[in-house]
């Protein structure tokens, strides 16, 4: 866990961080009520009735009469200034009212808000009854980034600032001011990689203890009062126990070493170390998986113009957990894998990396059968240009060492996509936070996020009666969710299936469009089309539903198996439905049951040809979609030659690619090849869908 240091009282931090004028407050009311402070990434704090951790909101009565808060609104949109509103409520004078910021939309006893505050910066601001055009407190267009367990407040006096501890309910005080990006020590050598032996010289105003064996550090460990001679991957753990009294803490200092032969090493894109310690086992192919300990180390360049080295300063570097991931692509020799980052006590750690919102859980994709390395990538950013919430990507050049302490040219591996791992949250698939003891309406109604997947039983999802479609239960996962929860899905989707099969399916208020998103159904089964995605509906498929809402498909996932690349469902096609296909009937065969139905619509029909028509105008319009690869093959520049050096299979056939592998000898060849698929593609479903050429 990253450790503090207080600032001198008077230092102006947020104006170091060029944020001042971020927090609004009405200055001309007296007695005004404020958010005084707020903590979005509460991972070891405060907990609700349910025993969670959940965000929080603190508001403050400044004033010295009692003021009713019944009308106020809390929001995270600056669209919707009523997303939130207080029941009957008053607060009295210098007093506190807490509101957990947690998705549960609570107003009796614990106040819950119905949205979560993310944790890399975001809208919120609070409203008086009357006037929904001035926020009594804003931050506006953002709050900065947060910390975990450290809070963020208001001080009159001279504004706000990172606060530890948080005091949820109680005065905030200068004395609390922190600096959350500081380490409490100073170093003779920062962590990161080294290239050379070295002494690691360790100081800070407290009594230090370490240990250089993983293992977490006490008073009992070795004293720390000598340089710390290093010579490969090493751990230093360091308590602290500081000479002012304050709370002691560890914090882990990550050295990896480095050969010296790639000291010089330089990319355009970020290049990530991962050293898993010697450790084989995240190669596992068994389940379930467990992580394994990694240092993590990232490098970023400053521009595109400006290439990074493997010794620039580090973007990032921390504790993580690494393990193998994949079911068909486990067996490939450039694995994927599932990463985590990690605070002190080997638990989730919320981080921001690459510029993406912070969280903890993160994937390193390997494209490998996927010979443009880009195919994911597209999707995702299309289904994002649509509208709908896809994983965030970043290619990356990747350096994984797990056979020795020492980081060499043999543990390059390649070009990845860093990209997020699909969950529920606020910068992610946005449905309400369930507690495990939600069990009545209307929370039990979201939110859910399920999966169609591998290895279903029924101890992790539901089979749908009319349809026996298998769903697995992501959020909650399947040890948290309660019985009533299971059953209120069960009878959801029965219900849904029951009226799908009726003959009165299509009656626009009691078929299926009572319980569907129709548009998120239509725009999923555009983007599964479109790229003749063979998994399709059978496999890596998500929806989810919010409280009291429709069910939605997506966010869509694994599109290794499309725009032409597979060889079997006659993936590599560019004619037919691959949901309906009479001509290949074992095309994902009893894959597309609601779709099947929901087709039959002539209404349905009219509005997916529609959307069609919508985006052939935009996202999926042929120059668009050209310039978007072509923006691809320029920003992997010369990885995509390091990748293909490392993994040699460019002419080779690696399961399942399409018929013409042998002659696709090349990067431009696969890439070519892609375009003129994706244009023929395009150009079918324009017949089919009715646009002209």
């Amino acid at each position: 866990m990253t450790s503090i240091r207080r600032i001198v009282a008077g230092v102006l931090w947020l104006q170091l961080l060029g944020l001042g004028g971020c927090f609004k407050e009405d200055p001309s009311e007296t007695g005004a009520v404020v958010i005084n402070e707020f903590l979005a990434s509460n991972q070891s704090g405060l907990a609700d009735e349910d025993g969670e951790r959940g965000d929080w909101i603190e508001l403050k009565n400044t004033g010295t009469s009692v003021v009713s808060l019944e009308g106020w609104t809390l929001t995270d949109d600056p669209a919707l200034p009523e997303k939130w509103v207080f029941p009957v409520i008053d607060i009295g004078p210098e007093s506190f009212v807490v509101v957990f910021a947690s998705g549960k939309d609570r107003k009796t006893n614990t106040l819950h808000t119905n949205f979560k505050l993310a944790a890399s910066g975001d809208y919120l601001a609070l409203f008086k009854p009357e006037d929904k055009s001035n926020p009594v407190s804003e931050w506006n267009p953002a709050y900065p980034q947060q910390v975990a367990d450290i809070a963020y407040g208001n001080h009159s006096d001279p504004g706000d600032f990172y606060l530890s501890p948080p005091t949820p309910g109680e005065e905030n005080k200068l004395s609390e001011v922190v600096d959350p990006f500081a380490s409490a020590f100073t170093l003779s050598h920062p962590p990161g990689l080294f290239f050379e032996p070295i002494e690691v010289a360790v100081q800070a105003e407290g009594a230090l203890y370490f240990t250089l064996d993983g293992s977490m550090p006490t008073a009992d460990s070795t004293p720390l009062t000598a340089p710390i001679a290093l010579d490969v991957t090493t751990e230093v753990r360091v308590f602290c126990v500081p000479d002012d009294g304050g709370k002691s803490f560890v914090e882990t200092l990550m050295y990896v070493r480095a050969s010296s032969e790639i000291r010089s090493n330089q990319s355009h894109l970020p290049m990530v170390v991962v050293d898993a310690f010697e450790n084989d086992s995240i190669d596992d192919e068994g389940r379930p998986r467990t992580y394994y300990p990694a240092a993590l180390v990232i490098m970023e360049p400053a521009d595109a113009s400006v290439p990074t080295s493997l010794n620039a300063a580090p973007a990032f570097v921390g504790r993580s957990g690494i393990h193998i991931r994949g079911n068909s692509t486990a067996g490939y020799d450039k694995k994927q894998y599932s990463l985590e980052t990690w605070d002190e006590d080997n638990e989730d750690k919320d981080v921001s990396l690459m510029g993406f919102p912070a969280d903890s859980d993160w994937v390193l994709h390997a494209p490998y059968a996927d010979k443009t390395l880009m195919r994911n990538h597209l999707m995702y950013q299309w289904s994002r240009e649509m509208g709908r919430y896809a994983s965030r990507t970043q290619f990356i050049e990747l350096y994984l060492n797990k056979d020795n302490k020492i980081v060499s040219e043999q543990d390059y591996v390649g070009v990845y996509v860093f990209m997020e791992k699909v969950k529920q949250g606020a910068d992610r698939v946005n449905v309400e936070s369930l507690s495990k003891q939600a069990s009545t309406e209307p929370e039990i109604t979201g939110g859910y996020l399920l999966e169609k997947g591998w290895n279903f039983s029924e101890e992790i999802g539901i089979r749908t009666s009319t349809y026996e479609d298998e769903l697995q239960f992501i959020y909650p996962k399947a040890e948290n969710i309660n019985s009533a929860q299971r059953s209120y899905l069960q009878g959801f989707f029965d219900s849904f299936e029951a009226s799908l099969a009726s003959s009165s399916f299509d009656d626009p208020l009691t078929g299926y469009s009572k319980y569907i998103d129709v548009d998120s159904f239509i725009d999923h089964h555009l983007l599964v089309e479109f790229g003749r995605n063979i998994d399709g509906y059978v496999l890596s498929t998500f929806m989810h539903k919010g409280r009291d809402g429709l069910l939605n498909m997506g966010p869509i996932w694994d599109y290794n198996g499309a725009l032409g690349n597979p060889d079997y469902f006659e993936g590599y096609r560019v004619d037919g439905w691959h949901f309906n296909n009479p001509e290949f009937p074992a095309d994902n065969p009893n894959a597309y049951h609601w779709y099947s139905r929901l087709f039959e619509d002539s209404a349905f029909r009219q509005r997916y040809a529609a959307r069609w028509r919508e985006l052939r105008t935009s996202v999926f319009k042929d120059e668009s979609m050209m310039a978007d690869i072509e923006a691809v093959v320029e920003l992997l520049g010369d990885a995509r030659e390091r990748n293909f050096e490392r993994w040699s299979i460019l002419g080779d056939y690696v399961w399942p690619n399409a018929p013409g592998w042998d002659e696709r000898d090349t990067f431009r060849k696969e890439v070519d090849y892609m375009k003129q698929w994706i244009r023929d593609r395009a150009a079918w479903m324009d017949s089919e869908l009715g646009v002209n050429p």
